[in-house]
């Protein structure tokens, strides 16, 4: 195919065209960190489907088997490290509370951006509104401001580094006992 050098002048029918596309109106999701934004909320939505929150249910999300960290307490951590769901490439940690061992806290599920920013405009969007819930205490710029949402079986927090507080640096679902 021959590629006509008129086509490209300014004059031309296509940048008019061109110009009116640019100018439309995109939806969240069409943007890179908005398509991030929808892969957590299709996360949340697995996480509201699951019976139970325990080791099997967990790798069943994320389609990737976790490692035991620590068996020792009241808890036992999992941890699984560069796991890709849909767009998102993360580290997930999960803390489960041993049966009959006094744990005073639920099932803890995390997950730790390894790629992508999804931002703060965009998560406040699609999961808004939210509570702070966490501030850093100013022993390092990594440290996050969790914002948050009660939800039927669980707590969605998203945590943003004082670095990059317009950047999505992680998401923690808690399930109270």
């Amino acid at each position: 195919m021959e590629i006509d050098e008129g086509m490209w002048r300014p004059r031309s029918i296509w940048m008019p065209m061109i110009a009116a596309l640019l100018q439309l109106p995109q939806a969240a999701h069409a943007t890179p960190d908005g398509a991030l934004v929808e892969d957590v909320a299709g996360i949340a939505n697995q996480v509201s489907a699951m019976r139970s929150w325990d080791r099997a249910s967990v790798e069943r999300l994320i389609g990737h088997k976790l490692d035991l960290r620590d068996g020792d307490g009241p808890f036992a951590f999992f941890v699984a490290s560069n796991v890709r769901i849909g767009r998102l490439r993360v580290d997930v940690d999960f803390r489960w509370p041993r049966p009959n061992s006094g744990a005073k806290a639920g099932a803890l599920l995390a997950f730790d951006l390894r790629a992508g920013c999804p931002s703060r405009k965009n998560v406040l969007a699609r999961f808004g509104p939210l509570t702070l819930t966490d501030v850093p205490h100013g022993h390092s710029l990594d440290e996050l401001s969790y914002w948050s949402r009660v939800s039927s079986n669980y707590k969605l927090s998203f945590g943003f580094p004082e670095r990059a507080p317009e950047c999505l640096a992680g998401f923690v679902f808690d399930h109270e006992r």
